[in-house]
C-alpha cells in the first residue's frame, strides 16, 4: 500500500496479537493521509478474555494517551496522532444483563481515569486518533 493513500484504518482485536507493536502503528500511520482515522478496538488488560496465550501486548487508557504522545523512546520521539475518542465497553463477559452492561459502560466511561484506578472491570477499549 502506498503512503498517505488511506482515509482510515480499522483493527479489531488485532494488536494484541502483533509481535511488533511500534512497527505495525508506525506502518498504520505510514498508510493514513494526513488527518486520516485510525480506529482500534483491543481488549483491556483486566478483561476475563485477556490472559489468553497468544495476546502480545496489554492495552489501557494509558496506552492510548502514549500513542498520542511525544515521548523520547516511543516512535522516533514523535508524536504521531491526537486523540478522537477514547471508549471502554462492556460487552457479555461477567454474564451481565443488558441493562446491566450498559449502566456499567456509561459509568466506566464517565470516570475512566478512577476506574482503571479501583482496578475494576473493564472488557474492551475503542480507540479513535487523527493522524497528525
Amino acid at each position: 500500500i502506498e503512503s498517505n493513500s488511506a482515509d482510515e484504518v480499522f483493527s479489531e482485536h488485532f494488536l494484541e496479537h502483533v509481535t511488533d507493536y511500534e512497527k505495525t502503528i508506525l506502518e498504520m500511520h505510514r498508510i493514513l493521509k494526513p488527518g486520516g482515522v485510525l480506529h482500534f478496538k483491543v481488549p483491556h488488560f483486566r478483561s476475563a478474555a485477556f490472559p489468553w496465550h497468544l495476546h502480545h501486548y496489554q492495552f489501557s487508557s494509558i496506552t492510548c494517551h502514549l500513542l498520542c504522545s511525544k515521548i523520547p523512546y516511543q516512535f522516533g520521539g514523535r508524536q504521531l496522532f491526537e486523540q478522537v475518542e477514547l471508549k471502554f465497553n462492556y460487552l457479555s463477559a461477567y454474564g451481565l444483563r443488558p441493562f446491566w452492561r450498559k449502566i456499567l459502560s456509561y459509568l466506566a466511561n464517565r470516570f475512566k481515569t478512577k476506574w482503571e484506578y479501583f482496578g475494576l472491570p473493564i472488557d474492551e477499549i475503542e480507540f479513535t486518533a487523527r493522524k497528525i
